[in-house]
């Protein structure tokens, strides 16, 4: 128990806030502490930290900061309850359907803490892990929504927990458990295989056939690549164009944290003036907006970059699928001038 904790944070940080809840309900459990834990945990943190400071240079990982600094706001209570509302599919849903409000979601969430309800009635060992992982999912949840964590894959851990108890129930029924069985099959289990499939089919599409040839045209276009591109962090672009990146998140390029610090809504023009990078790929249209005339100076529009372009397929199933869950974001590609 003392071991366990490095092991798992070095897994992913976010296991702090599953060791803590182990702690807690084991202590509400158990009427005792268990020391073991708390050096386990104390050890955990220090290792990671000791981690990241001997193999990265820093205590926090850069990835934590450098979204911080550029995502980090200050917004309005309706603010917000509006951003709640259009990432609600995220937090809780297991299915997730267009649109800020998601039905099915409430649904299977209400369902989620009836089930739990019910089985927690009495003390059973059972229910010793089913707290933990239950309060864990939620725990999670909310510690992420705070912080406006932005990717839907964070949370794609805590749905699974938080639908466990309605596993167990349907599982432990004596009586019509084939109906529920059933039903649990037709009504969730088939829908979220085939959301997931189609899912998982056109995610793997817009990064494999489209951002990946934006890669493969820059790799093939310019032969130096001691050249600078300017990019969102598009991770398959950089890979496999072979250029050097500077990214607008300041994963990779530390500088253009610095710029961030100094003046957040100009960072990138002011990137662009200072580093003067040989490409820029933008989702937006850097020819229209207050500093246009540099742009149109000094870069020029090399290529467009449409997701449309690439929803075909010889394969007319894939298709279908491109076309109904088109994935990826249209960019713009260009190259400087002078």
């Amino acid at each position: 128990m003392t071991l366990l904790p490095i092991l798992i944070m070095f897994t992913r940080i976010d296991t702090v806030i599953f060791l803590g809840i182990v702690f807690l309900v084991d202590l509400f459990w158990n009427r005792k502490i268990r020391w073991s834990y708390i050096f386990g945990g104390i050890l955990g943190v220090l290792s990671t930290l000791a981690f990241n400071w001997f193999y990265f240079g820093e205590v926090v990982n850069n990835t934590i900061t450098a979204k911080k600094l550029l995502y980090e706001q200050q917004l309005t209570f309706g603010e917000h309850f509006d951003y709640f509302l259009v990432s609600f599919g995220n937090f809780w849903g297991m299915l997730k359907v267009p649109g800020a409000f998601n039905p099915i979601t409430v649904i299977v969430l209400i369902f989620e803490l009836l089930c739990f309800i019910y089985l927690i009635r009495q003390r059973e060992k059972r229910n010793y892990f089913l707290w933990i992982i239950f309060i864990f999912g939620w725990a999670k949840q909310i510690i992420f929504i705070s912080q406006k964590s932005l990717f839907d894959w964070y949370y794609w851990v805590p749905q699974l927990l938080l639908f466990v108890p309605v596993l167990i129930f349907v599982l432990e029924q004596k009586e019509r458990r084939n109906l529920w069985l059933s039903l649990l099959i037709i009504f969730y289990i088939v829908p979220m295989l085939a959301f997931q499939t189609i899912h998982s089919i056109a995610t793997g599409n817009g990064e494999w056939n489209y951002r990946r040839t934006i890669g493969t045209f820059l790799n093939q276009y310019e032969k130096d690549k001691n050249q600078w591109i300017l990019l969102e962090p598009a991770g398959y672009v950089p890979y496999f164009s072979g250029l050097k990146t500077i990214d607008e998140v300041g994963l990779v390029d530390k500088q253009i944290q610095e710029e961030i610090k100094k003046d957040k809504t100009n960072y990138w023009i002011n990137t662009v003036k200072n580093r003067k990078p040989k490409y820029l790929l933008s989702y937006q249209n850097l020819y229209e907006g207050k500093n246009a005339d540099y742009y149109q100076t000094h870069y020029k529009l090399l290529k467009e970059f449409r997701v449309k372009d690439h929803l075909k397929s010889d394969n007319k199933i894939l298709e279908k699928i491109y076309n109904l869950k088109p994935s990826g974001t249209d960019y713009n590609l260009y190259i400087r001038v002078d």
